[in-house]
This record gives structure tokens, sequence and C-alpha cells, in this order.
């Protein structure tokens, strides 16, 4: 009888827990009640040079999954073949940045969510590797990161304490930050999206803007494109950088999602491709995102994640201006008691002219320049 009535409250507890995915009722945000001193840092350019690496769907979480979501054994770190690679591609690369874009967090289990904190201890481990490498770095999210429920802000706030991690919410007169409420429960808000200039002196020679691609509290729904209010947000730091720079400021995006147009370039035939197309998987409708940008004239590269065995690049002209989108393929390791994976990542090397280069890195053992398919594309 006792067992019995256990299986019923578990049951109902489990009715309950789902429906309240997203809400946040079973997870308190990380507080601390001592001030964090923290300096915003700013990015320079060296010797006309600067170097940002570009980390992808990592798929992590620290946990072992066993016969169902109720069996798992939490880890205490990360699984060695990700940190290995890491480590590997920043001693290779020597970033002045690291820009992971989404799909960070793949949560076996939100009931460890609910009553743990599995994923927030996932994306720390990140962060401790590069607090103990004195590597800057920041992020913006995917579809899969808040599927267990826990909140970006909550993740963004386990983050406040990291000396090396630049995001939200600090911001001051160069770096900005938005934030888009969503009022739909069943989606996350938009919390990720940073402008962060890179100088040359006093003036500001490069941006760079990072969009958060949205995502659902649940696997089962269509990709989602860059929002309006996102896209209003970025021409008014185009403006405003304008304005203060008496020019236009090359400038680079990243975001998780590839957009819709992407997909209809390849599809149709009508521009030459670089690299792997291993897919796009792109938004289910189009983002007013990229007109703006052929418009505006000053984002040259765009830079996604999400479809891992894809490396897919590609240049478009519009309006007489050239951009380049390019998909980086993932960085994931397949087990924890698997150590060697094959991994990727993307090198993105920026000059004070506006000109930039980029490759994809791999950790594949065949490869003697650890250029995946010795290809490098340059924007001149």
């Amino acid at each position: 009888m006792i067992k019995r009535v256990f299986w019923v409250f578990l049951a109902i507890f489990l009715a309950f827990s789902v429906a309240v995915i997203g809400t946040g009722v079973f997870y308190t945000t990380i507080s601390t009640n001592k001030p964090i001193e923290k300096n915003i840092r700013r990015l320079e350019f060296t010797n006309d040079e600067f170097t940002i690496l570009q980390l992808t769907d990592f798929h992590e979480w620290a946990g072992i999954e066993g016969a169902s979501s109720l069996e798992v054994t939490v880890q205490d770190g990360l699984k060695p073949a990700l940190i290995s690679f890491i480590n590997k591609a920043l001693d290779d690369t020597n970033p002045d940045l690291v820009v992971i874009t989404g799909d960070i967090i793949f949560p076996l289990s939100f009931i460890y969510d609910f009553l743990g904190t599995v994923s927030i201890d996932t994306l720390t481990y990140i962060a401790d590797l590069f607090e103990e490498r004195e590597q800057v770095w920041t992020l913006t999210f995917g579809n899969h990161d808040t599927e267990s429920g826990v909140k970006k802000e909550d993740f963004l706030s386990a983050l406040e304490p990291y000396q090396y991690f630049l995001g939200p919410p600090k911001e001051n007169d160069q770096q900005k930050t938005f934030l888009q409420n969503i009022e739909d429960e069943t989606k996350s808000n938009l919390v990720a999206n940073y402008s962060i200039p890179i100088f040359n002196g006093k003036s500001v020679m490069y941006n760079i803007y990072i969009l958060d691609c949205g995502s659902h509290y649940s696997s089962a729904h269509s990709y989602l494109p860059i929002t309006q209010e996102q896209t209003d947000w970025y021409t008014s730091e185009f403006n405003r950088l304008k304005v203060k720079q008496g020019k236009i400021v090359p400038s680079i995006m990243f975001t998780h999602i590839p957009l819709l147009e992407m997909y209809e370039y390849v599809n149709q035939g009508r521009v030459e491709v670089f690299g792997i197309n291993g897919g796009i998987s792109p938004s289910f409708v189009p983002s007013p995102l990229f007109e703006t940008i052929m418009q505006n004239k000053d984002v040259t590269g765009l830079f996604f994640g999400h479809n891992h065995e894809s490396s897919l690049s590609m240049f478009v002209e519009e309006n007489g201006h050239k951009l380049l989108m390019a998909i980086t393929p993932n960085a994931s390791a397949e087990s924890y008691d698997v150590e060697e994976t094959t991994m990727h990542g993307r090198i993105i090397k920026l000059k004070t002219n506006g000109s930039f280069k980029t490759y994809v890195y791999t950790s594949d053992k065949n490869s003697e320049t650890n250029i995946l398919e010795d290809l490098i594309i340059s924007y001149d």
C-alpha cells in the first residue's frame, strides 16, 4: 500500500513539474550577499589583429543517465574529451575572445534541475575552465539550453562572479546589452544580446553583435527567428556607433540558428558554397535581420552553430554589400568514458582595415594543420 501511494505521489509530482517547466518554480536564482567587484574588459587589437574562437553545441550536462530520467549519476566536472579539446584549441589558436554560440547545455533530466542544479553546475564548470586559463569569453543561447526549465536569467546570474566572462547585466557607455521579455510562458526571454566593441587606441575598429536565438521549454517546436525587436536594437547600436565614430563600423555577428535566407540561397543554387554541407536547419520563418544588415552595410560576417556536421559557408552580395554567412560544426564530447572525440571550432582573425580570415579548427589527428579541409576563407 505504501509503495502504491509513493508511485501515485510521484506521478502527481511529475505531472505538476511538466506543467510548470520554464516557470522557475523549483529553481531559485543563485545570489550572493556580497557585492561583486567586476570591471568590464576592454577588447583591443594587437598589431592590427584580433582573434576570435567560436565554439558551439557542447551539448554538455554533468550527469550520466541510467535506465530512466529518474536514474542519473551526477558528475563533478565536464567530460574529459571536452576539457582536453578546449585546452588544446586555446593553446593552438591563442584567441583574444571565445564566443560560445548556444546549445551549451543538453539536459538529460528536468527532475535533477528542479531538485538540484546540474545544468547550472555544468555551465560553471565551463566558466571555471576559462577562469583558470584567464581567457575572456562570452556566450549566447541555443534551442536546447533551457529545456529542463532553468531560465537563462539564472544561467547568467551564476556567471556574475566570473571575472573573465563578458556579458550582462554589466555594461557601460561602450558595451551594451538588450533584454526582450517574451509574453509566452512556453518560450524563454531573449537575454543574451550584446554589442561589444573592439578598440584600436581610442577608436572602435570593429564591433561584435551577439544575438539570442530564442528557445522553447520543450524540444517539440520549430526553430525561432531573430525578432523585430532584436533587429531594431541592432540598428540602434549601428546608428550609435556610426555617429560616435563618424563612419560605419565594420562588424561581425553571432547567433545559434541559421537564418532562413541562408537555406534559400543554397537550396536555390544562387551562390557558390564552401566547406561541408551537412545541412542548415534554419529558423522556420524569415527574420527582418538579413534585410536590415544588407541595408546598414556594416556586418561582414554572420556566424552560426546548430547543425553539428556542417561547416557550410557562402558569400551573399546585395545592395552593394557583401556578407559571409557560415555555420560552425559542433564541439560535443561523446561521453565521459570516451576520452578522444573529433571536435571543431571556428577561428576568425579580424584586421583593423575591416577585412578578416576564417577557418574551421579541427581536433582530427589526421589533420596536419588543424584546419578542416585546409580551407581558409578571406573577406577583403
